[in-house]
């Protein structure tokens, strides 16, 4: 499985997770916010996609995990239409308050 670099609001590496295109759905066919995951110490992260622009790359994309509140991670969800992933990052209520 492919992974991607997690970086913090200071650009600082700080982890690696699994890719993922859990934000990609029929009301968000073509996301440059492909996924998102939950880390175990509860930080949420978006999953980007973004063109290679070199012209020799390996690759014709550069994925890229980057550090989201609870708040940003909820509204990525309700725009996809996945709703089923509040449940799953256990996010209990639709405004991202926990009890």
């Amino acid at each position: 499985m492919k992974k991607v670099t997690v970086y913090n609001h200071e650009a600082i590496v700080v982890g690696r997770v699994n890719y993922n295109e859990n934000l990609v759905s029929w009301k968000n066919p073509s996301p440059d916010s492909v996924g998102m995951t939950k880390l175990r110490t509860g930080d949420f992260v978006l999953i980007t996609k973004y063109r290679n622009r070199r012209w020799n790359a390996p690759s014709p994309y550069i994925f890229m995990g980057e550090l989201i509140s609870e708040k940003e991670a909820v509204e990525l969800i309700r725009n996809s239409g996945n709703l089923h992933l509040l449940k799953k990052y256990g996010i209990l209520q639709i405004g991202g308050n926990r009890k």
